[in-house]
């Protein structure tokens, strides 16, 4: 029948109007798809910046630790050392629990000492990820109070995260096989001077790496902590987006109750203006 094309061709023509002014709201108010992948990508690259530069950060930090480190050792070493020299074994076997004591205390109190320096970058990631969202936050309520006389409820975006935890220190082996396979032919008597040198150099390596294990713990701690933010920022930002979504839904779909009233308003004069009793029964049901 041709009234019946007309109403659906009318109803498809409706909903494409619909679509059409939802997406040309959308795009005033969003933006192109270009622009949120811009705003995506400066999200990550806050984070993935700082995650790069944590580990030159914290081996520098702890580059001027390492020098009164090894120094507070080698005086200890020099009053343990006279001790330990009944034989190369238990020279050894000293030495390398007094070492691990020892750099397990001075890593744990070196940890704790710069701790808020560690922690900074996951404070400072947070605190620019946050005003990033509440830049993108204000100018979308901005335009949607422009564009559709509603804005976006106020509130601020802060991303909040506990510091990390401190890492657990630990130390290495200290010797390897070839002291121990040797230490019960050595006679400690003639040898006593070069072991204590070969501890002493002991000492400058083990402080050297430790040092840097240190800063790899601290780095996989921080940068972990940091990927976090960036997903939670992500997410924050989907979270807007999809506010706008709902909202332009919402309009859209108040728009098409406004658009079939007026279409049965237009219809019901059309059968008035013709007169008969068929307009009067269209007008009992939409009363």
């Amino acid at each position: 029948m041709p009234g019946v094309r007309r109403l659906s061709d009318g109803g498809s023509q409706g909903r494409r109007d619909v679509d059409g002014e939802r997406e040309a709201l959308r795009r005033k108010i969003l933006g192109q798809k270009e622009a949120l992948d811009d705003t995506r990508l400066g999200l990550r690259l806050i984070a993935r910046h700082a995650a790069g530069a944590t580990r030159a950060t914290f081996e520098e930090l702890l580059r001027n630790d390492e020098t009164p480190i090894r120094h507070r050792l080698l005086v200890a070493l020099d009053r343990e050392y006279p001790s330990w020299i009944r034989s190369l074994t238990m020279a050894t076997e000293r030495f390398d629990a007094w070492l691990g004591a020892g750099l397990t205390h001075e890593m744990a109190e070196l940890s704790s000492a710069h701790r808020g320096e560690f922690v900074e970058p996951v404070r400072r990631v947070s605190r620019q990820l946050s005003q990033a969202l509440q830049d993108f936050r204000n100018r979308l309520s901005e335009r949607t109070l422009e564009t559709l006389g509603v804005p976006l409820r106020t509130t601020e975006l802060d991303l909040h995260t506990d510091d990390p935890r401190s890492p657990d220190v630990r130390v290495g082996k200290i010797f390897d096989h070839t002291w121990e396979i040797l230490s019960p032919l050595v006679p400690m008597g003639l040898v006593k001077g070069v072991v204590e040198r070969h501890f002493a150099r002991k000492v400058g390596d083990a402080v050297f790496m430790n040092l840097s294990r240190l800063a790899s713990q601290w780095e996989g701690i921080v940068n972990a902590a940091l990927h976090a933010l960036e997903k939670a920022a992500i997410r924050r930002l989907d979270g807007l987006i999809a506010t706008i979504e709902n909202l332009l839904v919402a309009t859209g779909q108040e728009a098409s109750a406004l658009r079939e009233d007026l279409r049965q308003l237009e219809d019901l004069w059309s059968r008035l203006s013709h007169g008969g009793g068929e307009a009067r029964v269209q007008e009992d049901r939409i009363a």
